[in-house]
């Protein structure tokens, strides 16, 4: 019977359009927040042996040896057993807790570098923002990227980094019990209200398209299921602890100078990865996120715009953007990125291109960017395309301060604009 589910789990692949697998319907696609989502079902096991797991079902012996030298590692950092496992939790359903494995399954040998685009990793880092600082820490401490004590190491580095409200919210929960870990873990970037995930940070450092549900029935039940495997051989660790100088779970620039009218730098923006949006519309700012952060929209944010020199032309944003938009100004004139910005516009008080709703809408409280709508074309549905000229390194780039692309969302695709996700309520 299990062979034949992994059969037909091979043949959906085969069968399915890659842009269908994307937008969430089969085994693999990105998540809301730079994580490929793999389920390991698909795949045949490599071991020779498996048994029953509550959250996937099967559980090889590759698995369970993956599972525990995370769970001695991070308890080695001082997380509880329940706290770690919540990571394994997670780990099970992105990669199989496979460090080698490449999003469709491919294997990965010692000298691969990851491909931005194509999940990679225990947590399927996809995006060079992510895939790249994991590389440095393989070449400056000579490793291979597929070393699974270099990607704890990076974990560790993350969550310590952008991604440190995971680990202040696991310190401030030390009696979690393992399913409401892998919650905190996964975080709490779509699910709103919903009293299980009251301790998950917004900041989700899987932030995965699963529902609520599956990811307390899936995610959570592996990590019920790892924790019980190994509770009688691995000791709680001796705490964690974690500083509290972040916000919503993004770190905010406190080295750069904003007045009104004008914006003059005095250091760069430190986020690593949007906070809310990336790779899909399913969780966007709304007008009361917008007011809490930034205040009344429209012309009652006008004050607080300033103006950002974009290669040349004007564009005006909320001054709590303007660093990270400068920071984006900086290194693409660093990479030298031969692109001509023909339009641009930011701010706006009434409707214009992309006629986004007002109230609800980045460019209305001076959160967004368009860039050469001529050829950057905005296009309604889900699963649609259209050509587009917009360089892959501006994508890149805006991402790494903060900002998300519209071109990478499900629902639509938006090729013109970008919108700053780097702090959330």
């Amino acid at each position: 019977m299990i062979m034949r589910a992994i059969l037909i789990a091979i043949a959906v692949i085969v069968a399915t359009p890659h842009h269908a697998i994307a937008a969430g319907f089969s085994p693999q696609f990105y998540s809301g927040n730079d994580i490929l989502f793999y389920d390991p079902r698909a795949t045949a096991c490599t071991s020779n042996s498996s048994v029953s797991s509550s959250g996937a079902g099967i559980s090889s012996a590759d698995e369970n040896k993956n599972a525990e030298a995370i769970l001695r590692y991070l308890t080695g950092k001082g997380m509880t057993l329940a706290q770690a496992a919540g990571f394994v939790g997670n780990m099970k359903q992105e990669s199989g807790l496979n460090p080698a494995i490449i999003q469709g399954g491919g294997i990965a040998d010692s000298s691969y570098t990851p491909v931005n685009g194509v999940g990679f990793g225990l947590v399927q880092w996809t995006f060079s923002t992510r895939q790249g600082p994991l590389v440095e820490l393989a070449t400056s401490t000579g490793r291979p990227v597929t070393d699974i004590n270099l990607q704890l190491d990076y974990v560790w580095q993350e969550i310590n980094g952008g991604w440190k409200s995971t680990l202040q919210a696991l310190a401030a929960n030390p009696s979690v019990t393992p399913t409401e870990a892998a919650a905190i873990v996964h975080g709490n970037t779509h699910f709103g209200s919903d009293p299980r995930f009251t301790n998950a940070p917004r900041l989700g450092y899987e932030a995965s398209a699963d529902s609520a549900d599956a990811v307390y029935r899936v995610r959570g039940g592996n990590a019920e299921y790892f924790y019980n495997m190994f509770r009688s051989q691995i000791q709680d660790g001796a705490g964690i602890s974690a500083d509290t100088t972040t916000t919503g779970g993004a770190v905010v620039s406190t080295t750069s100078s904003c007045s009104l009218g004008s914006y003059a730098a005095t250091g760069t923006c430190p986020q690593t990865a949007p906070v809310y949006g990336e790779g899909g519309n399913g969780r966007q700012l709304r007008q009361a996120d917008f007011e809490a952060i930034y205040g009344v929209g429209g012309p009652d944010v006008e004050p607080n715009l300033v103006s950002v020199d974009f290669l040349g032309k004007p564009v005006q944003v909320h001054k709590l953007a303007a660093a990270c938009l400068q920071a984006v100004v900086d290194d693409i004139n660093k990479a030298g990125i031969s692109y001509t910005i023909n339009q641009i516009g930011g701010y706006r008080g009434s409707g214009g291109a992309g006629a986004a709703a007002l109230k609800d809408g980045y460019h209305y409280y001076g959160l967004a960017v368009d860039i050469n709508w001529d050829t950057n074309p905005y296009i309604r549905g889900r699963g649609v395309s259209a050509p587009y000229d917009m360089p892959q390194q501006y994508v890149d780039i805006f991402h790494a301060h903060g900002w998300s692309w519209g071109g990478n969302w499900n629902s639509a695709k938006d090729y013109m604009h970008f919108e700053f996700n780097g702090l959330g309520p």
